[in-house]
């Protein structure tokens, strides 16, 4: 059974806007939605353990590899 659609992300070493947007809002070109909704000020800078926002459900975390509800 699948916990649902991700709407937040805990940034891990080596994580890029491009690759996020890719994996989880279907078009790595979405990378400016997830830079300005979440405020990041250099694209290539993300911190790692920042919680990023990925739109929808506030209530499911992705987490390295795993859903927590």
């Amino acid at each position: 059974m699948s916990p649902g659609p991700v709407s937040a992300y805990l940034v891990q070493p080596g994580d890029t806007l491009w690759g996020l947007a890719r994996k989880y809002m279907e078009s790595p070109h979405r990378w400016p939605e997830l830079q300005r909704s979440n405020a990041v000020p250099v694209p290539e800078r993300l911190r790692v353990g920042q919680l990023l926002n990925l739109g929808g459900p506030a209530a499911v975390l992705h987490v390295s590899g795993n859903v927590l509800l």
